[in-house]
């Protein structure tokens, strides 16, 4: 079997095992190396998976005694890895880098890729039998389980502080296994590994929302699983990446229908599939009378001034309005001084393609959305754009502004439309852009 084929058949093997994880393994690309300094597997930041071939070994390998591992023992590992890159372990690990200045960088590091395998073996230790015999868990190290690695390594830093030689020792063979320091690469640390590729040209790979839409959907997938299906700690990473949506959106649409839409809820058209409850004191066949959605559309701004959590935010307002929404597709216009993508019809958050990062016109997502006839139109940007200078006087235009604490609507580059139905402010705190 070749390099391409071993890799391949350990994805479908770990794909099996988590079926929940099927997107994000299938999003990422699988890169065969061969590095005196990555004897099993790592992940970058930007979305590719690294893998040693000569790892694989057959499905009937015995990964306790032989220097090759069956295609089920990789599979895990690789779902490992992944997990570094679903909890951006990556971005936390460079918080906790300069939350601890005085201590030794390469001791901190060692600590923290430790506390990370607790947070994630854990997990898998209780979902999966015959675990690799080199993992490393929690009840060995005298830590409880189900922790954050932030916590492990609060605690980890205490005992160093306190001299555990215990600790020491087993921090300084760490370190001498690999003392390039590249551990699990970009995607568990933040620290390019010297076996990774370069990053990929002008664009960020699975970074920023294209990777924030694959971990939601991966959420969604857990969320929906009934209780006690998979461990705990992974349902408390699921129910984290479920932001969810800060504005009632079925009390504000149902204003809306009862401000003057056209289309209303209730008995505001007829339809014949079902009979009217009057036949049995009629005797007459009368069509039922049925109710209808508002036509929503979302403009959500996706300009470069839009960080990283206020697109989040974004998503889940598109969430909060699909709920509201039922199973009623509706039109989301991705745009910054264009609409990317035309009209995306979506059902939910996780269809969405946040395409754009140049400058800011949201009249041009308003003008597309016109276009599907729409008589909500919610526009959800951090409000510095032109506006239209009108709009139909049947179309209500809802603003839901995710700005800074600290700025005020002074700030605008723009004075935000007199004819907008309402103004929505959702604040995003200043340390969540980080």
């Amino acid at each position: 079997m070749n390099d391409v084929n071993k890799l391949m058949a350990v994805r479908f093997k770990a794909a099996q095992l988590r079926p929940y994880f099927a997107t994000a393994l299938f999003a990422h690309d699988l890169v065969p190396v061969r590095h005196p300094s990555m004897p099993h597997m790592g992940i970058d930041r930007h979305g590719r998976i690294y893998v040693n071939p000569d790892l694989i070994g057959s499905a009937s390998a015995n990964s306790q005694t032989e220097s090759v591992w069956n295609v089920r023992d990789c599979a895990l590992w690789m779902i490992r890895e992944l997990g570094h890159w679903l909890r951006k372990h990556a971005e936390r690990a460079e918080a906790l880098l300069r939350a601890y200045p005085e201590v030794d960088p390469p001791t901190l590091r060692a600590v923290i890729n430790l506390a990370q395998h607790l947070e994630l073996n854990d997990d898998m230790e209780r979902e999966f039998l015959g675990i690799p015999s080199l993992w490393e868990f929690p009840e060995p190290f005298g830590v409880p389980p189900h922790k954050l690695f932030e916590e492990y390594v609060q605690i980890f830093l205490d005992r160093l502080r306190a001299g555990d030689p215990d600790l020491e020792k087993q921090l300084q063979d760490r370190l001498g296994e690999h003392p390039s320091l590249e551990f699990c690469g970009s995607g568990a640390d933040g620290a390019p590994a010297p076996w990774e590729l370069p990053p990929p040209d002008g664009q960020s790979g699975l970074g920023g929302p294209t990777g924030d839409l694959i971990r939601r959907g991966a959420a969604q997938q857990i969320e929906r699983l009934p209780p006690g299906a998979v461990p705990a700690g992974l349902r408390r990473w699921a129910h984290d990446q479920m932001q969810t949506a800060k504005v009632p959106w079925e009390q504000k649409l149902a204003s809306a229908l009862q401000q003057g839409v056209t289309i209303v809820r209730g008995a505001s058209d007829y339809a014949w599939q079902k009979a009217s409850r009057l036949y049995p004191l009629t005797g007459v066949i009368l069509p039922t009378a049925v109710g209808s959605l508002p036509q929503v559309a979302v403009v959500v701004d996706t300009s470069g001034s839009m960080f990283d959590k206020q697109l989040g935010q974004c998503l889940g307002e598109v969430d909060g309005i699909a709920r509201a929404m039922g199973q009623q597709a509706f039109p989301v216009f991705a745009t910054d001084a264009a609409v990317h993508g035309g009209p995306q019809w979506v059902t939910g958050a996780s269809q969405v393609q946040l395409l754009g990062g140049g400058g800011t016109d949201m009249g041009e997502g308003i003008r597309a959305a016109l276009e599907t006839h729409a008589n909500v139109i919610v526009c959800v940007t951090d409000g510095d754009t032109p506006w239209p200078e009108s709009l139909p006087h049947d179309v209500q235009l809802i603003i839901v502004l995710t700005r800074f604490r600290y700025q005020a609507d002074d700030m605008l580059h723009c004075p935000l439309p007199t004819y907008a139905q309402e103004v929505i402010r959702v604040a995003i705190e200043e340390e969540e852009c980080d």
